[in-house]
C-alpha cells in the first residue's frame, strides 16, 4: 500500500477502493481483531469496523479467542475513526 500524509492531521494514510468504487482513507497498519458478527457478543464490548484489502467493510463486536462465536478479522481501520481533523473531509450525502 502506498501512503501519503493526511492533509488534516499529517499522519500517514493509504487508500483502499471499496466495493462501491469509492476510495476510503485508512490507517496503513494491517490489524487483527477477534470479532463476533451481527448482534451477538457481549453488549459491553466495543464495536469494531475494519476495511478488508478487497474493499469490504466488516463490523462486529470485539471479542476474545476463547469466545466460541469469535472469528479472526484482518483489515484496516478507517482513517475517519482516528483523524483529529476528520470532520473537514467527511462528505455529507
Amino acid at each position: 500500500m502506498t501512503t501519503t500524509p493526511c492533509r488534516g492531521c499529517g499522519n500517514e494514510i493509504g487508500f483502499i477502493t471499496m466495493t462501491s468504487n469509492v476510495k476510503m482513507p485508512v490507517d496503513p497498519e494491517l490489524v487483527t481483531e477477534w470479532v463476533v458478527f451481527g448482534f451477538g457478543g457481549p453488549s459491553d464490548q466495543p464495536r469494531v469496523s475494519l476495511v478488508s484489502e478487497k474493499g469490504e467493510l466488516r463490523q462486529g463486536r470485539r471479542s476474545t479467542l476463547t469466545d466460541p462465536a469469535a472469528e479472526r478479522l484482518e483489515g484496516y481501520i478507517s482513517h475517519f475513526a482516528t483523524c483529529t481533523a476528520a470532520e473537514r473531509f467527511r462528505q455529507r450525502g
